[in-house]
C-alpha cells in the first residue's frame, strides 16, 4: 500500500563516505542483497566521476562544523515495479536537484518480518552549488569568495536550511507519487499533510468514519533504534529506547486496524467473524448520551474529549488530595470550559445534523455486520455473542494461567491468601485514593510517637528551667501536632470523597473482585497441580525456611519504606508489603503442624545438611563478587577522565585503535617493548667499563632512533584522528558502551549480593530453628489493611484516632486482634 514519507536529515563531517559506500552497498556493505539501483550525477572533475572519492573528501576537506551532505529518505509506493520505482525518483531529482548539486541515490528493496515489502530511496547530495568553475579538489570545499567565486569553494545554497524548501519539497514529492499511481492505473494516493490536517478537511465534510480513522498517533521512528534493534535485539536497548519501540509498534498496530475498519465498511474486505461481533459488541454499548458527546466533540475538533479527559484525571486526584488548590482551581476552569462548550453548540442545526449523520452510520455499520455475520458465516449474533464471550473469558484464563505457572508454589500460596485476605472495597479505596489512607496513617504514627517524645523532654527541661531548650519544644511541639490535626482532617476529607463517590467505588470494586474470582480459581488449580505428589521431609522443611525468609525480608522491606516514607512517595509498597506479610504468616501458620510433625532428629539432620550446601554456596557467591568487583574497578579505571598518554584518556585511546583498524596498539605494544629494550641496555651501559660502553655505544642509539620513530608513528596516528568529529562521536559511543558494560556489571554484583543475603538469612533461620542462634525480630508498625474488612464500602467511617491509640508494642497480628475487638464494641466501622 502507498504510504508517504519524506524525511530531510543532514550528515555531519566524517560520515559522508561511509554513508554512501552504505547506501550504495559498497565496501564492507556490498553482502547486502537489497539494491535494486544506484546513480550519482553532477560530480565535480576531481572526483574521477566516483561517488565515494567525492564523498571521502568532503568527510576530509568541509569545515569541522559544517554539514558534509544532506539527505532524503523517501518511500516509494509498494504498488510501483521496479523501473518505475527508478523513474519517480528521477523526476524527483530532475524537478528538485537539476544540474546543480552533485548527487547520489541508491533505491532498496527490504521485507518486514510479516513479508510486508518496502520500497525506498536514500538520496543524498551536496549543498554546493555547481557555478561552471572547475576547482581543484582541495579549493571545492573552500569557503566561497562572492568578489572572485574562481578563487573560492563553490557556494553552499542556503535555501536548503530554510522550512518554506522543505513544504515544498513535502508537496513536490505528493505529485510526483500521484502522477506515478495515476499513469499506471492504481487508485490509492499519498498526502504530504499531517494526520491532523486531514482529519480536519473530513469532519468539515462529515466524512466521520474516515476521520476517525486517522484519530491516532504517527508511525514515526529514528531509524538508529530500530537497526540497534536488529543487531543486538530488543532485550538490550535502554529503558527509554523499548519504550519508543512500544509506541511504534502500538501506533503500526492502531493504523491497521483503523484501516482495516474502513475497508470492512466498504466492502473490499471480508472481515473475521471475531471481527464482527467484537464491533457489534462495541456499537451496542454506544447510547444517546455518547453519541451527543462525539457530536460536540466533533465540532469542538476534539477539545471536548480533551476536557473531559483530564477532567476525569483531576477528580480522581481529589479523591485522594481534597485540599489541593491547584486541582481545586483547575476542576473549577474545566468544567466551566464544558459548560461553554455546551452552551455554545448544543441545538445548534451542525450539532444536530451531526447527531442524526452518527445515528445513521452506526445503525448502517451495525446491519452491515450483522449481515456479513450471516452471508459469510451462517451465524446468528445473538447465539455467536454468548458463545464469544465464554471464548473470551476462557481466553483470559489461559493468560492467567500462563502468566502464573512461572512463579514458584510459595508465591502462589501468597498471591492466593493476599486475595483472600482482602476485600474488593479495600482494594478499590486504596486505588482511588492512591494509598494514602495508608500513608497518612503511618506519617500520623510517627508524628504520635515524636510528640510523646518531646513532651518527655520538655517535662525534663521545666525541672531545670532551661528557658531556651524549653521554646524550641514547645515550637516543634505545636508544629508536630498541626502536622497531626492537618493529617486527620485530610483523612477525614478522603473518606468523605469517598462516600461521595459511590458509583465509582462500586464500578471498580466489581472489576477487582471479577478479576479475583477468576485469578483464585487459576491459583487453586496450579497449586493443586503442585500438590499431587507426595511431599518428603526435606521438601516440607525447604518450604517452611523459604516462606520464614520471604516473611524475614518482607518485614525488612516494610520498616524500610516506613522510614522513608515522610514524602509518602511509598504508600503502595508500604500496603502491598503489610498484605503479602499477612499472606505469608498465613501460609506459616497454616502450613506449620506439617513441620512439627516431622521427627526431631531428622529435622536436625535435614537443616544441618541444608545449613551445609548454604554456606557451600555463600563461598561460590563470594568468589564470583570478588571477580565482579575486580571487573567494575577495571571499568571504572577505563571511564577515568585523567590524561594516559599525548594527553588522551584512556577511553579516547582505545576509539583511536578502533578507527585506526588496530594500527594504534600493535604500534604502541612496539613502543613499549623499545622503551622496555632501550632502558635495559641504558642500564648496562651505565654500569659496563669504558671499553664496553664503546661497544653498547652503537647499539644503544640504534635502539633509541627506533624508539623515536616509533613514537613518531604513534603521535602521527593519533594526529590523524583526534581533531575530527569522528572521533568525538566515536569517543562518545565507545564510553556509553563502557558504561552499560559498567551497569551490567553492577546489576549482576547487586543479584548476587541479594542472593548471599538470602542464603545468609536462611542460615540464621536453619540456626534458630535448632535453638543454636536466636534473633530478636523487629517489630513493624500497625497496618490499616484490616480496617476495610466489611463488604459495604457505603459503611467507610473509621476513625483514625482509634488506630492511632493503639500500643505499638502490641506487634502486627495483635493489632489485629485489638481492632477485631473493636469492631464487635462498635469502634470503626
Amino acid at each position: 500500500m502507498a504510504e508517504y514519507r519524506l524525511s530531510y536529515k543532514r550528515g555531519k563531517v566524517g560520515y559522508a563516505g561511509s554513508h554512501a559506500a552504505y547506501i550504495l552497498r559498497e565496501g564492507k556493505y556490498k553482502y547486502k542483497e537489497d539494491l535494486i539501483y544506484k546513480e550519482y550525477g553532477n560530480l565535480p572533475k576531481f572526483s574521477g566521476n566516483n561517488a565515494l572519492n567525492f564523498w571521502k573528501a568532503a568527510d576530509e576537506l568541509e569545515g569541522i562544523n559544517r554539514n558534509a551532505y544532506r539527505e532524503f529518505e523517501l518511500n516509494i509506493p509498494n504498488e510501483l515495479s521496479h523501473n518505475d520505482s527508478i523513474k519517480v525518483i528521477k523526476n524527483f531529482i530532475e524537478k528538485e536537484i537539476k544540474t546543480d548539486f552533485p548527487y547520489t541515490y541508491a533505491i532498496h528493496e527490504s521485507y518486514n518480518e510479516q513479508g510486508e515489502k518496502n520500497i525506498h530511496c536514500h538520496l543524498m547530495f551536496s549543498e554546493r552549488k555547481s557555478d561552471g568553475i572547475e576547482r581543484e579538489r582541495e579549493l571545492f570545499f573552500k569557503r566561497a569568495n562572492t568578489k572572485n567565486p574562481h578563487l573560492g569553494g563553490a557556494r553552499k545554497d542556503r535555501l536548503w536550511q530554510k522550512k518554506e524548501r522543505l513544504l515544498d519539497l513535502r508537496k513536490s514529492w505528493e505529485i510526483i507519487q500521484n502522477n506515478a499511481l495515476e499513469k499506471n492505473g492504481f487508485s490509492q494516493r499519498v498526502d504530504c499533510r499531517s494526520l491532523a490536517e486531514r482529519r480536519k478537511e473530513l469532519l468539515e465534510k462529515g466524512e466521520f468514519e474516515k476521520a476517525e480513522s486517522l484519530n491516532r498517533k504517527p508511525v514515526n521512528i529514528n531509524g538508529k533504534i530500530l537497526i540497534k534493534m536488529n543487531k543486538i535485539g530488543y532485550t538490550k536497548l535502554s529503558l527509554n529506547e523499548k519504550k519508543i519501540v512500544d509506541q511504534y509498534n502500538q501506533a503500526k498496530k492502531e493504523k491497521k486496524e483503523k484501516e482495516r475498519r474502513i475497508a470492512v465498511i466498504k466492502g473490499t474486505v471480508i472481515p473475521t467473524k471475531n471481527e464482527i461481533i467484537n464491533r457489534l459488541n462495541e456499537i451496542e454499548k454506544i447510547d444517546e448520551g455518547s453519541i451527543k458527546r462525539q457530536a460536540l466533540n466533533i465540532i469542538t475538533k476534539g477539545e471536548l474529549n480533551k476536557n473531559y479527559y483530564d477532567l476525569k484525571n483531576v477528580n480522581k486526584l481529589l479523591i485522594a488530595y481534597p485540599t489541593n488548590e491547584k486541582l481545586l482551581s483547575k476542576k473549577e476552569k474545566i468544567e466551566d470550559k464544558l459548560h461553554t462548550i455546551a452552551d455554545t453548540h448544543i441545538l445548534t442545526p451542525k450539532y444536530n445534523r451531526i447527531v442524526e449523520q452518527l445515528k445513521r452510520d452506526y445503525t448502517r455499520e451495525k446491519n452491515l455486520h450483522i449481515d456479513n455475520l450471516k452471508t459469510y458465516y451462517k451465524k446468528d449474533y445473538i447465539n455467536e455473542k454468548i458463545k464469544f464471550d465464554k471464548k473470551e473469558d476462557k481466553k483470559i484464563n489461559d493468560n492467567l494461567y500462563d502468566k502464573y505457572k512461572k512463579l514458584s508454589t510459595s508465591e502462589l500460596i501468597y498471591k492466593l491468601h493476599g486475595l483472600e485476605n482482602t476485600t474488593s472495597q479495600f482494594k478499590a479505596a486504596q486505588i482511588l485514593t492512591k494509598y494514602r489512607l495508608e500513608g497518612i496513617t503511618q506519617n500520623n504514627l510517627l508524628y504520635k510517637k515524636l510528640i510523646d517524645k518531646k513532651e518527655n523532654e520538655l517535662r525534663q527541661n521545666k525541672l531545670f528551667n532551661n528557658t531556651s531548650i524549653i521554646n524550641k519544644l514547645d515550637k516543634d511541639l505545636k508544629d508536630l501536632k498541626d502536622k497531626l490535626n492537618k493529617n486527620e482532617n485530610e483523612y477525614k476529607l478522603i473518606i468523605d470523597n469517598l462516600h461521595n463517590n459511590p458509583t465509582t467505588i462500586k464500578n471498580l470494586s466489581e472489576k477487582i473482585e471479577a478479576n479475583s474470582i477468576k485469578e483464585k480459581e487459576i491459583l487453586k488449580q496450579l497449586i493443586e497441580e503442585r500438590n499431587k505428589n507426595p511431599k518428603t521431609n526435606e521438601s516440607i522443611i525447604k518450604d517452611h525456611i523459604e516462606m520464614m525468609a520471604d516473611l524475614n525480608k518482607s518485614k525488612r522491606l516494610y520498616n524500610y519504606f516506613i522510614n522513608k516514607n515522610q514524602d509518602e512517595k511509598h504508600n503502595k509498597s508500604i500496603s502491598t508489603l503489610s498484605n503479602r506479610i499477612d499472606s505469608i504468616t498465613t501460609a506459616i501458620n497454616s502450613r506449620e503442624q506439617e513441620f512439627n510433625n516431622i521427627n526431631s532428629f531428622e529435622k536436625n539432620k535435614i537443616l544441618n545438611k541444608l545449613k551445609t550446601n548454604e554456606e557451600i554456596n555463600i563461598k561460590n557467591i563470594e568468589s564470583n563478587l570478588n571477580k565482579i568487583n575486580t571487573g567494575i574497578n577495571k571499568m571504572k579505571e577505563h571511564l577515568s577522565p585523567d590524561p594516559v598518554r599525548y594527553n588522551l584518556n584512556t577511553i579516547q585511546l582505545i576509539t583511536i585503535n578502533k578507527l585506526s583498524n588496530g594500527e594504534y596498539f600493535k604500534v604502541f605494544k612496539n613502543v613499549v617493548n623499545a622503551e622496555k629494550e632501550y632502558k635495559e641496555l641504558e642500564n648496562k651501559y651505565n654500569n659496563s667499563n669504558i671499553f664496553k660502553k664503546a661497544f653498547i655505544s652503537k647499539e644503544l642509539n640504534n635502539k633509541k632512533y627506533n624508539l623515536q620513530q616509533l613514537k613518531l608513528k604513534e603521535e602521527s596516528i593519533i594526529n590523524n584522528f583526534k581533531n575530527t568529529q569522528l572521533f568525538k562521536d566515536k569517543s562518545q559511543n565507545t564510553r556509553e558502551s563502557f558504561i552499560l558494560s559498567l551497569n551490567n556489571l553492577n546489576k549482576k554484583f547487586t543479584t548476587l549480593n541479594r542472593d548471599k543475603d538470602k542464603k545468609q538469612t536462611t542460615i540464621m533461620i536453619i540456626n534458630k530453628l535448632t535453638n543454636k542462634q536466636f534473633t530478636k525480630e523487629k517489630e513493624i508498625r500497625p497496618t490499616v489493611s484490616k480496617l476495610y474488612s466489611l463488604k459495604n464500602i457505603n459503611k467507610l467511617n473509621y476513625d483514625l484516632s482509634t488506630l492511632l491509640n493503639t500500643e505499638e508494642k502490641t506487634g502486627h497480628n495483635n493489632l489485629e486482634i485489638k481492632l477485631e475487638n473493636n469492631k464487635n464494641k462498635g469502634i470503626g466501622f
